[in-house]
């Protein structure tokens, strides 16, 4: 009974093999059938293709944001370029006539492909990309594919972008660059779709005018955080030395931090200062900017009044205002000249008898402050004028002195009328009219908060005369007008405590004569700032007419200088604007930097927010518009499988399958033979092949 037991259950265990043995060569054949018919793998980006000759233009998107890092190196521009490299491999399965052409968004702009379907040199076309130093957004590249695609044979026309989906990169895109082409649809594929984080370094000025030698350098900067909270730090380098330091800044996720402060004074001359921004993250090309400013030789200021100004309260305040006795003469932000009306008539403006301890200047003066006890005869008056038809900046200003506030010559140029002095039996302000270039400067509220007690009332003021701050009842408090390439202000209240807090609460008063002095200044001529890509063609006074300007990048490494030719102190094709970074500008055989300029990425680059399939319509001017994304995540566990059997195309992975098959197949089939009894076996011999 035993035996006969084990002999049911082996015949049973045999049947199962044998129904294996079936299925297995069942599937062989099948795997065998499908080979035959050549499939490759597909997506959902090759599922518009159809049955019709196409011509499929494929753009890669270089801009910046590319550059993201998802893990460890990998880019968000390797994820695209991976997936459109798997694209070009399919296309090899289209319709017969079909044509591709492979576009990329830092192509140069003469660089326009012929379709065809030679995938080496479409590959090679993809592998390229990102060795640029320069990104560019998507506009140049969709406008070379729209009329490659306008001019097609083929009558199905596709347009697959593969992008990570930043909306910035769409920026340049002209809506109508795909008008008028028929028979057209368009894909954009993004890549690695998980959660962002950027710490970015969005904007870095410094002052737009020329700064005293001996003054601190006032710069601001602007910093993003996106996606999470952050603590940062920000230092500033010039010619390879550590200015300043400032943090550690907090910045929410989502906001808009700047940061104000000033740097040290900086010698005469161009100089290149660089920011950074720590700590490093995913991007690294928003974490650094470059800023040009230029220094000058501490201005010449005259202060001018009746002969001994430490006679008039007036004049020790403004004196004291604009060179402080307690600071050495490296440390005073100009050169203040006290002079006489006499004085200045005499000698033009340069008396070394009456400027004391300031030095004897040839500068001209950018600034004159004219008290009203100033004896201005007809020749000081011709001086005056003189020196503001060429650019000076003069402030009439009532002295504390005087009984009759006039300054002839001058005066009339305001109003006709002699202003009167007026006592106030309460204090009052003035406030900024909104319309003013000095509205909204913040330090300059500390002068509309002083109390003014006694006055200047203006009679009716010239049609060319702008009233910049008004008393609470309306009175004009500052005016000015324009003459020639200077202006001409008057104040019409004094320093002194008997008629205003401007010399208790000074700091208003200084940072306005500050400012007068820094706009007669004027712009500096030896800096400039460009964007990534500008074409730029800057003239600067302070190179030669002609002859050979050494371009050298400052702080890069590896980077090799570059010589230019200039015609009328400007290149005679464009300055080099291709890489991000400060530039020193130096004359063949000179040595010394005469010039510079900085070029930095647009700020829109660091902004990661996505592009939605609405705008993508709107940015393309088309309706048949996908917007798709790859699955980093899933592309990366199948990294190993796709190395080993390349599963881009199915045929290697269905005979490597058959393969296996083959090889199970023969091993079953060996089993099975040997556990069959033979015809002549007996009971027992069964017995014993079932057990």
């Amino acid at each position: 009974v035993l035996l006969r037991r084990v002999v049911l259950t082996g015949q049973r265990s045999s049947r199962f093999q044998n129904l294996m043995l079936m299925l297995v060569r069942a599937a062989f054949l099948a795997l065998l059938a499908l080979l035959l018919a050549a499939p490759v793998r597909t997506d959902g980006t090759v599922d518009f293709v159809g049955s019709d000759p196409l011509l499929c233009a494929v753009v890669l998107d270089e801009s910046a944001s590319m550059n993201y890092r998802v893990d460890g190196a990998t880019t968000r521009l390797d994820l695209s370029r991976a997936a459109a490299t798997d694209f070009v491999h399919q296309s090899a399965t289209w319709p017969e006539g079909s044509a591709l052409v492979v576009l990329t968004s830092a192509m140069p702009d003469e660089s326009l492909p012929e379709p065809g379907n030679d995938r080496p040199a479409l590959l090679a076309r993809l592998g390229g990309a990102g060795l640029r130093d320069s990104a560019k957004p998507l506009g140049t590249a969709i406008s070379a594919a729209a009329q490659v695609l306008r001019t097609a044979q083929q009558p199905v026309r596709r347009l697959v972008v593969f992008s990570d989906g930043a909306a910035a990169a769409w920026r340049d895109v002209n809506p109508a660059a795909l008008a008028g082409i028929e028979n057209l649809a368009v894909r954009v594929v993004t890549s690695g779709g998980q959660p962002q984080s950027n710490l970015a370094l969005t904007s870095a000025e410094g002052p737009q005018r020329l700064q005293p030698a001996t003054a601190r350098i006032p710069v601001r900067a602007a910093i993003t955080a996106e996606g999470v909270d952050t603590e940062c730090w920000l230092t500033v380098h010039a010619a390879g030395q550590k200015l300043h330091r400032v943090g550690p800044i907090q910045v929410h996720a989502g906001s808009l931090k700047h940061v104000e402060f000033d740097l040290p004074p900086l010698p005469p001359g161009p100089h290149l200062l660089t920011f950074e921004l720590e700590p490093a993250d995913r991007l690294d090309f928003d974490q650094q900017r470059f800023v040009a400013v230029q220094t000058a030789e501490p201005p010449v200021v005259w202060l001018i009044g009746a002969g001994d100004t430490d006679n008039d309260l007036s004049a020790v305040i403004y004196r004291n205002l604009l060179a402080p006795e307690v600071l050495s003469a490296e440390q005073q932000r100009v050169k203040l000249l006290p002079l006489s009306g006499e004085q200045l008539a005499a000698g033009s403006g340069r008396s070394p008898s009456a400027a004391g301890k300031a030095a004897d200047s040839d500068s001209p003066p950018v600034l004159a402050v004219v008290l009203s006890n100033a004896d201005l005869s007809r020749e000081a008056q011709a001086v005056l004028l003189r020196q503001l038809e060429r650019g000076m900046t003069v402030v009439l200003a009532p002295a504390s002195t005087s009984g009759e506030c006039d300054w002839p010559g001058l005066r009339q140029l305001l109003s006709d009328d002699l202003p009167a002095d007026e006592e106030l039996s309460e204090p009052t302000s003035f406030v900024w009219k909104p319309e003013s270039e000095f509205a909204g400067q913040s330090e300059l509220i500390e002068l509309s908060r002083c109390g003014v007690l006694r006055r200047l009332r203006l009679g009716e003021l010239q049609k060319e005369v702008e009233v910049h701050a008004q008393y609470a009842d309306e009175r004009p408090a500052v005016v000015s007008r324009r003459r020639g390439s200077g202006r001409l202000f008057l104040l019409t209240t004094a320093p002194d405590p008997q008629w205003s807090d401007l010399g208790i609460r000074a700091a208003g008063l200084l940072s306005w004569l500050h400012l007068l002095v820094d706009e007669a200044l004027g712009p500096p001529d030896a800096v400039a700032d460009f964007a990534l890509g500008e074409p730029a063609r800057n003239s600067f006074p302070t190179l030669p007419a002609g002859g050979l300007i050494r371009v050298a990048p400052q702080g890069a490494r590896n980077a090799k200088p570059e010589w230019i030719r200039l015609k009328n102190q400007a290149p005679e094709q464009f300055w080099p604007t291709d890489k991000a970074g400060a530039y020193a500008l130096e004359p063949a055989g000179a040595g010394q930097l005469a010039a510079a300029y900085t070029v930095n990425w647009p700020t829109e680059e660091s902004v990661l927010a996505p592009i939605t399939a609405a705008k993508l319509e709107q940015a393309l001017g088309v309706k048949d518009v996908r917007l798709e994304s790859t699955d980093s995540a899933s592309a990366e566990r199948l990294g190993l499988w796709a190395r080993l059997f390349n599963i881009r195309d199915l045929r290697k992975v269905l005979a490597v399958l058959i393969l296996i098959l083959f090889v199970g197949e023969l091993l079953l089939f060996r089993r099975l033979a040997d556990r069959r009894p033979t015809a002549n076996a007996t009971f027992a011999d069964k017995a014993d092949a079932a057990c």
